[in-house]
């Protein structure tokens, strides 16, 4: 996997999962959020935008860490949302993310000020042995991996044997 592009964006994030917080704050923090993923995307890409498939990795960098099972990726659920809006423009909100083609991976680590980074890994279709040797089958869930099965195994892509220990 070679990677395509990394984004610094500064956006806090929090587990919405456990946030008490009123409505209007909520939704002003997620409109923060889809703004900076637009900033980036603009800055970034330009007029050209990643071909998919692509797998992005969301990293968060805050003072404090949250469950990493649940709570991070309910964290990142906006920006996740309008990162895949962005690169399937069209769908109805919150539509695009279902997409195959876009594999996602969750890190966080401890810093002293809340800020996330981006980044987008160009999936090589044409050999599953790059993946193995990047040591990502891993790293990654096994929701994960049952979509990158379903991206590496396309018909035109008959000669890619997929082991049956992988879920």
């Amino acid at each position: 996997m070679k990677l395509i592009a990394k984004l610094n964006l500064p956006i806090k994030t929090i587990s919405e999962a456990n946030d008490p917080s009123p409505r209007k704050v909520k939704w002003k923090r997620h409109l923060v959020q889809k703004y900076w993923i637009k900033v980036g995307f603009k800055n970034e890409f330009h007029m050209r935008k990643p071909k998919l498939p692509v797998h992005i990795k969301l990293i968060r960098y805050a003072p404090g860490l949250l469950d990493a099972h649940d709570n991070l990726p309910m964290a990142f659920k906006w920006v996740f949302d309008e990162i895949c809006s962005q690169l399937i423009p069209g769908l109805k909100a919150g539509r695009a993310d279902d997409d195959k083609r876009i594999t996602v991976e969750y890190h966080q680590i401890k810093d002293k000020s809340f800020h996330i980074a981006v980044e987008f890994w160009e999936v090589d279709t044409n050999s599953l042995q790059s993946l193995l040797d990047a040591n990502l089958c891993q790293e990654i869930s096994p929701e994960v991996l049952v979509a990158l099965r379903t991206v590496l195994c396309a018909p035109c892509c008959k000669r890619l044997q997929l082991s049956q220990d992988v879920p």
